[in-house]
């Protein structure tokens, strides 16, 4: 069964893209190196109702997934609580 995650492109110009789906488990242990390789490239794009969204990564600020996948990428920190 798959779950449902959400993901969130905070912009440094625009709006905020959200947008969820099912995230089989075979996504899920993919999922770590298909950001990887997002981010090594010039800009990132999702298809939402039938249109591609194409944005510049230089205009992303943050990236959220929620929720935060298992296998993450190699340069995060894990098992940490925001200080208030």
């Amino acid at each position: 069964m798959a779950e449902q995650m959400t993901m969130r492109w905070n912009l440094i110009h625009g709006e905020p893209i959200v947008f969820k789906g099912e995230i089989t488990e075979d996504r899920k242990r993919n999922l770590g190196a298909a950001i990887e390789k997002a981010m090594a490239g010039s800009y990132i794009g999702v298809e939402l109702e039938g249109k591609l969204t194409i944005v510049p990564l230089h205009n992303i600020k943050t990236i959220e997934i929620d929720p935060a996948p298992a296998i993450l990428i190699k340069s995060v920190v894990v098992d940490v609580e925001p200080v208030k």
